[in-house]
Parts: C-alpha cells; sequence; structure tokens
C-alpha cells in the first residue's frame, strides 16, 4: 500500500507543480507526503527533490547528483528489470510445431516477479524524491517505473506513467519555456507535419555520460502498453503517428517497427506482421532472440503463401540457432517450403541433410523427432505439389 501511494503521489502531485529552469529536460518541485505525514524527527528536514527550488545546479552539484542518481538507483534498478525478463525467458519453453508466440516470455512468467519489480518502483521512485530533479536520469527513472507497471501486468499504472512522461518531461529549450506546450502539432514539426516526438541532439558529454532522454522511448512504450490492453485502434493511431513522425530519432526505428508488428501479430495480420518484424530484428535482445524471430519470420511469411521468403528465413533460423531443436524445425520447414515451389531435388537433400543430423552426438536427445521429420519430407515426395 506504502509503495502504490508513494508513486500516486509522486506521479499526480508533480504534474502541476514545474519548476521554470532551463535545463536539457524538465524540472519541477514538490511535496509528496505533506509535512504531516513525516515523522517527526524528520519534519523540519527536506528531500533532495525539495531542495531543487533553493539550490543553483551548479556543474559539482550536477556531478554528484547524475553520479549518485545513476549508480545508486538506476543502474540497480535497470538490472533487476534485466534479470527479471532473462528469468521469465529461461522458465518459457516454445512448441516449435506451433505458430510462436511474439515474444519469448510470458508477462504472466514475469509478473509473478512481483517482490523484484515492485522493489524496482521503489527504489526508482527514491531515487527521484532523494535527488535534485535537475539531474539527467530523472526521466529514466520514471520510464523503469512504468517498464515496472508493465512488467507486472498492471497496465493501467503503466500507461498513466508513460502518459505522464509523454506530457510533462519534454526538453525545455530555454528558461522560462512554456510549460502549457501542447503535444503532437505542428508548432513542433518540421515541414508542418504533426510532431509528438523531440528531436535528440545531445553533445559529446551528454552521450558518454547519459542515457537519451526517455520521452520518446515511453511513447513506443506506450503503444505496447495499449495493445496489451486490448485497445488496438489506440495503439494503431499512435504507431502511424510516429512512423510519420520527422522528429523520431533513428535510434527508435527498429523499436517502432517491433511494436507495430506486434500490432498486427495480435490482431492476425501475418503479412504485415513479418514486414515490419523483418525490419525490427536489430531490436532482438540477443542472437538467440533473434534466430527465434527468423524462425517466426519463416512461419508468418508461410503462413501468407510466400514460400520462398518463409524459405530464407528457417534457413536463417537454422543457421544462427544454438537451440538443437528450433535447428531441427527450422530445417524441416525449410524443406517443406521446396515442396511449395516443386523443388523435389532440394526436398531430398533437406532429408538427407536431417540423417546426418541424427548422427551427430548434439542431436541424440531429438533423433526421434528427427527420423519422423524425414519420413513426413519423404512422404511428401508421393504428394503432389502445393498450387
Amino acid at each position: 500500500m506504502l509503495l502504490r501511494l508513494i508513486a500516486f503521489v509522486l506521479v499526480f502531485f508533480s504534474v502541476s507543480t514545474f519548476f521554470n529552469t532551463a535545463t536539457a529536460q524538465p524540472t519541477w518541485t514538490f511535496d509528496p507526503f505533506g509535512k504531516e505525514k513525516k515523522p517527526e524527527q524528520y519534519e523540519n528536514r527536506k528531500l533532495g527533490s525539495e531542495k531543487t527550488a533553493d539550490k543553483k545546479f551548479t556543474t559539482p552539484r550536477r556531478f554528484i547528483q547524475n553520479n549518485v542518481t545513476h549508480f545508486n538507483y538506476f543502474y540497480n534498478s535497470n538490472n533487476r528489470i534485466s534479470l527479471v525478463i532473462e528469468r521469465a525467458k529461461a522458465s518459457y519453453k516454445d512448441d516449435y510445431a506451433q505458430l510462436l508466440a511474439f515474444y519469448p516470455f510470458t508477462l504472466e512468467s514475469t509478473s509473478a516477479q512481483k517482490i523484484e519489480l515492485d522493489s524496482v518502483i521503489l527504489s526508482s521512485t527514491a531515487g527521484i524524491l532523494l535527488h535534485d530533479l535537475r539531474n539527467d536520469w530523472v526521466d529514466n527513472m520514471y520510464l523503469l517505473i512504468g517498464k515496472a507497471y508493465f512488467l507486472r501486468k498492471d497496465f493501467d499504472s503503466a500507461n498513466l506513467t508513460f502518459s505522464f512522461i509523454n506530457y510533462n518531461l519534454f526538453p525545455r529549450k530555454k528558461k522560462n519555456d512554456d510549460d502549457d506546450k501542447v503535444i503532437g502539432t505542428t508548432s513542433s514539426a518540421s515541414g508542418g507535419s504533426i510532431s509528438i516526438a523531440d528531436k535528440e541532439k545531445r553533445n559529446f558529454l551528454q552521450k558518454v555520460t547519459a542515457l537519451p532522454p526517455s520521452r520518446n522511448d515511453a511513447l513506443i512504450w506506450l503503444a505496447r502498453t495499449l495493445i496489451e490492453q486490448g485497445d488496438y485502434a489506440e495503439a494503431a493511431g499512435l504507431v502511424n503517428t510516429l512512423q510519420n513522425d520527422p522528429n523520431l530519432p533513428k535510434r527508435l526505428q527498429n523499436d517502432l517497427a517491433e511494436v507495430t508488428s506486434y500490432l498486427n501479430y495480435k490482431q492476425n495480420n501475418y503479412d504485415s506482421a513479418a514486414v515490419y518484424l523483418e525490419k525490427a530484428l536489430t531490436a532482438a535482445d540477443t542472437k538467440q532472440d533473434k534466430s527465434r524471430w527468423e524462425y517466426l519470420l519463416g512461419q508468418l511469411y508461410e503462413m501468407s503463401g510466400q514460400y520462398s521468403k518463409a524459405s530464407e528465413y528457417y534457413g536463417k533460423a537454422s543457421k544462427h540457432t544454438v537451440d538443437p531443436l528450433l535447428d531441427i524445425y527450422a530445417q524441416l520447414n525449410e524443406a517443406k517450403m521446396f515442396k511449395g515451389s516443386g523443388d523435389i531435388k532440394e526436398l531430398n537433400r533437406s532429408i538427407d541433410n536431417l540423417l546426418k543430423m541424427a548422427k551427430k552426438d548434439k542431436f541424440e536427445a531429438y533423433r526421434d523427432i528427427v527420423y519422423y521429420s524425414a519420413g513426413q519430407l519423404a512422404l511428401q515426395n508421393l504428394i503432389p505439389p502445393m498450387p
């Protein structure tokens, strides 16, 4: 209950209490608990965030605040998020005989790790409250809070957090910049196009010492949250706007392609899902995740009747994967595509490859599947090619 209260008050109370100082990101002051709620011994003491309006943000202060917030709070919280996802992946088992799920883990598995995710929310909230709000990591901490809510399947809170970042953490270019800036108008765009993203112009020092501003990332995560909430129309509107946004940075183009593919996948638009997933391959977290997506691409193109493209990606999945079972199914499905094209010679070559696989030690545990797969392919020689 206390955790929810802290995060709730932090997000909502700070919306209307900005402090006008020129920095790379907005700053604000707020009293998150109220004097009457503080323990008696701390009644006359201020949190670091409450001191934002009282002290100049000098270079030494910026250096100290950035490093303490980064290494004592952001670093640990970010690692916990990664650990939660890694555990969820480790417990997930794919059925390669069926259409793969889009992601190699489930939110049921991540949400079961509630203690870790609550720790992320609490630590990130403390990282914001205890430090000067003008430091470079505040927006990144908010993004971690939103991710933690998302992985906890608390989609309403995730939506609220990402929306808060969107509407309030836009960059101020100069002192006394307008806090009532309207998001998503031609006034913030180039060439008259509607823009909701921010240009990311950072100097060398900023690139070395801090992460990019999180507002653009939050827009991507907001779209993904809307998809999980089943609000496909709203998600599609946001995705379409970002696709045509001249200010969306290049570093997020693959992430946008990923969420666009996921939106189409959830709506069973497999041909469109394949087109965007192909663009998003470099967004995969690991080489194994990439090979898994390549296998999924083969499935999607096969379901769309594009057998040549399906064969291409089944072949890539087989070549890149470290999972012997995925390798077997990828080779089996690649060979089936030769049947679709009527290439019997290649089909026979694939059968020979499977029989060779059965002799290798690393496939020993899967020999029954290998021989069964080879038998299936052999039967295809007796069946007319697909039209």
